[in-house]
């Protein structure tokens, strides 16, 4: 399997897939993009995101967090 080696690469890759997407969308809609096209792959992208941030972040940020402690040595947090 090919994998992505430059942040460019992602960047393009993930452009070209919300372009295709964009365009299925349209084709449904006269070949016309309407903004809930645009809010609808927007939010797929955020979703992405949000769970690239859960899988891969939160278990890195936890294991330097017991590595390191907190910065926040200011701040009480209800667990």
């Amino acid at each position: 399997m090919p994998y992505v080696s430059e942040d460019g690469e992602l960047a393009y890759l993930i452009a070209k897939a919300a372009d295709g997407f964009l365009y299925v969308l349209a084709g449904r809609n006269s070949g016309q993009v309407r903004f809930e096209h645009i809010a609808r792959v927007l939010g797929i992208i955020e979703a992405a995101k949000m769970e690239v941030y859960r899988q891969v972040a939160v278990p890195y940020e936890d294991r330097k967090l017991a590595e390191h402690g907190t910065v926040f040595g200011n701040v009480e947090v209800e667990q």
